[in-house]
């Protein structure tokens, strides 16, 4: 490969020219590995089974930070383990700690998701703002940025910033250690299944090709959807198209063509709001008033309920009658509740709330159902206003 002609006499000889060859490529890929502090992975890869888990933990237990990644990794992914994030977050811990970039951002993730830990958003961003100072490229620490300061969360930003100073000092190996998971046993386990797709940083890293040739999306308001890869949706989402943003947010919430994350989710959706999106709007809502994955804000949900509401949302229009009955992010209104379940009524909706509610207030408050059905003529025709 250095352009000379060798002239080979015997199949001895070629064997010894292709030994040599083999042998110098070996020592070049492993100093490679060694100036990247991951000397460990490099001889890892020769092992499989559970030779290469117990010289990965062994390597891991000296305060090797690249080991521990890894991991982080096979735990987090279940690769021939069963898996199990809250060990996943120690390794991600003690690697962070070691200097390792990807594991920083890893273990962010896991704090804003409680992935393993407990949802903590200043040590989140945190450690996600120390992985984007090491050279992480993706967006998630300024969609976490965005979705704190946009909330009552915003304190929170400040704390993560100078939480961020302690973290990115030097630590001692000692201190990386201490970091890990307690020790344990690691079980190879044949029958579980290493996945396709390895998923760090928000972003998909193929092992094998990522996507399906077409990704179909519905909206709630029955419009089809077409990108031809999830690689073209995130493109038009980034750009900041509110279909998209919408779109993308459900890929996020679903989990089946890139890992769940419904923070990054929320965050599309909190764009494509802004945007004027009124299905990103109903989404925020729902997400913000069950509080599965986010904290939950009835006051938020609330706010973007009413948005999608007004623009023509009707399963909107039914929460946000909800909302105002049950007194939930805004003060009770049993008239403007009505009032609103009565414009849902009116563009098809026929729910069991609106019946329940006439039943109620004919029995006890008369006065009401006329005041809310003059409200609702009204509130129809912005609404179809708005819609026109």
């Amino acid at each position: 490969d250095d352009g000379h002609i060798v002239l080979i006499r015997s199949r001895r000889e070629l064997d010894a020219v292709l030994a040599n060859n083999k042998a110098a490529q070996e020592n070049k890929e492993r100093l490679v590995a060694k100036l990247r502090g991951e000397e460990s992975l490099y001889d890892a890869a020769k092992l499989t089974g559970q030779a290469k888990l117990d010289f990965l933990e062994k390597a891991a237990r000296r305060g090797d930070p690249a080991a521990a990644e890894r991991l982080g990794e096979i735990f987090d992914n279940g690769e021939h383990v069963h898996a199990d994030r809250a060990r996943a977050a120690g390794y991600f811990r003690a690697a962070a700690l070691g200097g390792r970039e990807g594991a920083a951002h890893s273990l962010g993730l896991a704090c804003s998701t409680a992935r393993g830990v407990p949802r903590d958003y200043r040590e989140a961003l945190a450690w996600l703002i120390v992985a984007k100072a090491r050279g992480d490229d993706s967006d998630l620490e300024q969609q976490l940025r965005t979705f704190l300061s946009g909330s009552q969360y915003s304190p929170l930003v400040s704390a993560a910033e100078e939480r961020a100073k302690e973290l990115q000092a030097a630590h001692k190996p000692e201190e990386i250690v201490a970091a890990l998971p307690p020790a344990a046993p690691i079980e190879f386990a044949a029958d579980a299944e290493a996945p396709t797709v390895t998923y760090r940083a928000g972003k998909a890293m193929a092992e094998t090709p990522e996507t399906p040739p077409e990704v179909v999306v519905y909206t709630v308001l029955g419009t089809r959807l077409t990108w031809q890869t999830v690689a073209d949706l995130r493109r038009e989402a980034d750009k900041g198209e509110a279909a998209a943003l919408d779109a993308w947010g459900r890929v996020l919430l679903a989990g089946k063509l890139v890992a769940p994350d419904p923070l990054l989710a929320a965050a599309a959706f909190e764009r494509g709001a802004k945007a004027g999106d009124l299905d990103a709007a109903y989404q925020l809502s729902s997400l913000y008033s069950v509080g599965a994955d986010l904290l939950q804000d009835d006051a938020r949900a609330f706010a973007y309920c009413q948005q999608a509401a007004r623009g023509g949302v009707v399963p909107a229009m039914v929460n946000l009658g909800v909302f105002y009955t049950n007194g939930r992010g805004i003060e009770r209104d049993l008239v403007t509740g009505f009032a609103w379940l009565c414009v849902a009524k009116h563009f098809g909706e026929n729910s069991g709330q609106e019946r329940q509610l006439r039943v109620f207030l004919t029995r006890n408050y008369p006065d009401n159902v006329a005041k809310a059905e003059t409200l609702a003529a009204k509130l129809v025709a912005e609404v179809e206003a708005k819609m026109r």
